[in-house]
């Protein structure tokens, strides 16, 4: 691994950390990070209560199914099936919840992005009128919706291969890039890069990509942590895009 690349690895970790410390910092952009928060915030307490309300009467029936007769046996499955269970599905409505309150916070992340890009110089820092956001908010909305449908495809393809061992950790690692991925796409979005351009981009920025997967990754080790984060992700995002093509 080259020094660059370590050092894009590094400040990939890091991207959602700096994002919040610049967001803390200019009072308008924190604005526009609340409400993505309070979305965040409210699905997350009502899938918890979701779970923890019906997952033990789920795993009992899953138990029942293989056929299972009550006794020592049952009562030696029932419970890492029940903690396995409550693991993947901390980590599936994880994803899932990301993608809804994306899909409703497209403006604010949008607009995070733009200007977060156009404070730094990385592109003409212009103000847009409301008649301009408001057509670009429907452009990238319905772009998030066609986005929307195949992250949720992928990631319903992961959710299967995540109860096979050993896979479960390749897919893991791949719904956090996926993340990480749509966090980057606001920026390069609002540099005008197209489909072609941003493949090319995420292929010559693996380690930056990967570090941004592993940064988000740690946020896992906090419940919920992940969603509230988001906001200062997509601003950390603009801050280490590279836009030498622009």
């Amino acid at each position: 691994m080259t020094r660059q690349a370590v050092h894009d690895f590094y400040n990939g970790i890091w991207f959602w950390v700096r994002g919040w410390r610049y967001l803390l910092g200019h009072r308008r952009l924190t604005a526009a990070a609340i409400m993505p928060i309070l979305i965040a915030t409210g699905a997350a307490v009502w899938l918890v209560w979701l779970l923890w309300t019906h997952l033990p009467a789920w795993v009992q029936i899953l138990v029942s199914w293989m056929g299972l007769h009550p006794g020592w046996m049952q009562h030696i499955l029932y419970y890492p099936i029940l903690f396995s269970g409550a693991l993947l599905a901390l980590f599936g409505s994880v994803y899932t919840m990301y993608l809804s309150q994306s899909l409703i916070a497209v403006p604010f992340y949008s607009y995070l992005a733009e200007r977060t890009l156009g404070q730094l110089g990385k592109k003409p820092d212009r103000e847009q009128t409301w008649k301009e956001w408001t057509a670009h908010s429907l452009r990238i909305f319905k772009v998030s919706v066609i986005k929307f449908i195949v992250l949720m495809a992928v990631g319903i393809v992961l959710f299967v291969f995540s109860f096979v061992p050993v896979f479960n950790i390749f897919t893991l690692t791949a719904a956090l890039m996926l993340v990480a991925l749509d966090c980057m796409d606001y920026s390069l979005d609002a540099l005008g890069l197209g489909l072609r351009a941003r493949i090319a981009y995420y292929s010559g920025n693996l380690a930056q990509w990967l570090g941004m997967a592993l940064g988000l990754g740690l946020t896992l080790l906090i419940p919920g942590l992940t969603l509230l984060i988001i906001p200062g992700a997509v601003v950390g995002a603009a801050m280490i895009v590279k836009n030498e093509r622009v």
